[in-house]
């Protein structure tokens, strides 16, 4: 497991504040990190509540820059190279935590980046050439029975006798991708299945 020492401030050797040989402190998962191989090290004088949150806290809304409550809790004290804790200043406190809430919310980004990248570049491979028809077939299917019932709730407020021809359908041939249709509501289906690109997007990225 890594461990991630938080930065300290300039100066450590000849800090004026006061030093408190408090032990080496508890190693506890970082907060944002959803594998759990990276550990954050912390002062044995942290309210418990406050290791709470951390070890509570969803680790998909750490990695995305969506800091724990009682943060500055563990923030404020500082591992020196002498194997001292001191406290930080509450000013310090607080830079510390948007520095580290800005590098979360741009690493994110970055992977969340990355990973789309990787999918749009597979979905165009062979490979995804199944994934790729299943998709075509599926949204064809819907959008068939979105204009069938378009129909249905059509002859249901005119009448049977005015619709009656456009709700006899007949079986139909499936491509992929298009629609042989005879029928006024499977013509409807048609259409946007046409106006679907040869290759539809890929899926959201997540």
């Amino acid at each position: 497991m890594a461990i991630l020492e938080r930065p300290r401030s300039p100066n450590t050797e000849l800090d004026s504040r006061q030093a408190l040989d408090l032990g080496p402190g508890m190693l506890i998962p970082a907060w944002f990190d959803p594998s759990g191989t990276h550990a954050i090290r912390v002062c044995p004088q942290v309210p418990q509540a406050a290791l709470a949150a951390l070890r509570g806290h969803p680790p998909l809304a750490g990695f995305l820059g969506i800091l724990p409550s009682d943060l500055d809790e563990v923030l404020v004290w500082e591992y020196g190279t002498d194997g001292l804790w001191r406290r930080r200043t509450l000013s310090d406190t607080q830079e510390l935590m948007a520095a580290v809430q800005g590098e979360l919310v741009w690493g994110g980004l970055r992977v969340w980046s990355a990973r789309c990248n990787a999918l749009r570049r597979w979905w165009r491979t062979d490979a995804a050439k199944d994934v790729r028809m299943g998709v075509v077939e599926r949204a064809s299917q819907r959008a068939y029975a979105r204009a069938l019932r378009q129909m249905v709730r059509r002859a249901a407020q005119t009448g049977p006798s005015t619709h009656e021809h456009n709700l006899r359908v007949k079986p139909r041939q499936f491509d992929p991708g298009t629609f042989i249709s005879t029928t006024l509501a499977e013509e409807a289906a048609a259409e946007t299945a046409f106006r679907m690109s040869p290759q539809p997007p890929p899926p959201p990225c997540y």
